[in-house]
């Protein structure tokens, strides 16, 4: 990496699709703490912690580099569950996503 890149960190992102490109949407967000450092809670609800959102970065590519990019972030995870004997979690909606295109469906 030359002096001139920058790195970002990501915890969060949304995707964006059309005809001719997708976008991501890469976002770093944690929850707000107060002056006890208790988490913040929207409404009180113990359930969904108001979140600070920083460093926001847009990438938008063509359908073409999206494939390829998510050909490439798979086989990395794979090589790191095996290397570390391991399963990452996932929610299960994601994780059933994640089964069929293991699968090839």
């Amino acid at each position: 990496m030359d002096d001139n890149s920058k790195e970002f960190y990501t915890n969060a992102v949304n995707v964006i699709g059309s005809v001719f490109d997708v976008t991501l949407i890469f976002r770093s967000q944690s929850p707000q703490i107060d002056a006890n450092g208790k988490i913040i809670d929207l409404n009180g609800s113990h359930s969904q912690p108001v979140l600070n959102i920083s460093n926001e970065m847009i990438v938008r590519m063509s359908p073409q580099h999206a494939k390829a990019l998510a050909t490439l972030l798979v086989q990395q995870v794979v090589q790191y569950e095996n290397s570390f004997k391991l399963t990452l979690p996932l929610t299960p909606e994601l994780e059933r996503i994640w089964t069929e295109q293991l699968k090839g469906k």
